[in-house]
């Protein structure tokens, strides 16, 4: 009879603290999983720009793979990060060209929910003939980047001088840098140096009025943003990027 009881007791104490222990584990874990696919084939000189398939324009002679990695607080995934084990078609590995390069590569504009939830992104294959991408087996890995704290920053500058401020582990300055053809000389260039993939935003604001930014052009750990000339000399530098940024390698396979 005390077996019994103590048997229902044990039984009812794992069911009430099961739950909390699973999203424990679950939390500090990722998962990946395919979400989608395409696959174009080579088109002949003699077919048209226009005439081609919309979504192979951009995919002709290759396929492509969505992955989507689920976890926690993710911001991103890092470029040039991804990296493929091996690429297995009929028990040849197409991971590699006959030079040693690579046949694979990861698309461009990751998309990141807003929870930080997931992110998904395109991993492109080069060398998969087009009607077999449901035969090859991909073992690859990739950073996925991590961070649980926004930081929100201003700072006023006057834009009729050089002005350079330290934002954080960011500068922030006005440069004369202009764009080919003359293109952004009516424009009001702002340079971000620092950590790019924990920004967020870089915004100018003039009163209670933000100023558009026209483009941007990145080089290495800098970025400058080409904004509309303000009205006014005075405007609000305002910086959100993400604080400890971590990286953490995430392998998949499909």
């Amino acid at each position: 009879m005390f077996y019994k009881y103590i048997t229902r007791f044990l039984a009812a104490f794992a069911l009430m603290i099961s739950p909390a222990m699973a999203n424990s584990n679950l939390s500090n874990a990722f998962t990946a999983n395919t979400v989608g696919y395409k696959s174009c084939a080579s088109f002949s000189s003699d077919i048209k720009f226009s005439e081609k398939p919309q979504y192979c324009i951009n995919s002709e002679g290759r396929s492509v793979v969505s992955v989507m990695i689920k976890g926690q607080d993710i911001i991103g995934v890092s470029d040039d990060s991804l990296k493929a084990n091996s690429i297995i078609l009929n028990g040849k590995d197409l991971s590699k060209t006959r030079t040693g390069k690579d046949t694979y590569e990861m698309g461009s504009f990751p998309s990141v929910s807003e929870n930080g939830a997931f992110v998904i992104f395109d991993v492109e294959l080069e060398t998969v003939p087009y009607g077999q991408l449901h035969n090859v087996r991909f073992d690859g890995v990739v950073d996925v980047q991590t961070s649980s704290k926004r930081v929100d920053l201003m700072q006023d500058v006057d834009v009729s001088t050089a002005f350079e401020v330290d934002m954080g582990p960011y500068r922030v300055e006005k440069t004369n840098a202009t764009l080919m053809f003359g293109v952004g000389e009516d424009n009001l260039p702002v340079k971000v140096s620092g950590n790019l993939d924990a920004i967020i935003s870089l915004k100018l604001v003039e009163g209670d009025q933000e100023i558009k930014s026209h483009m941007s052009t990145s080089f290495n750990d800098t970025k400058t943003f080409y904004f509309k000339n303000p009205k006014g000399s005075n405007v609000r530098v305002e910086l959100q990027y993400w604080d400890n940024m971590q990286i953490k390698p995430v392998t998949f396979k499909f």
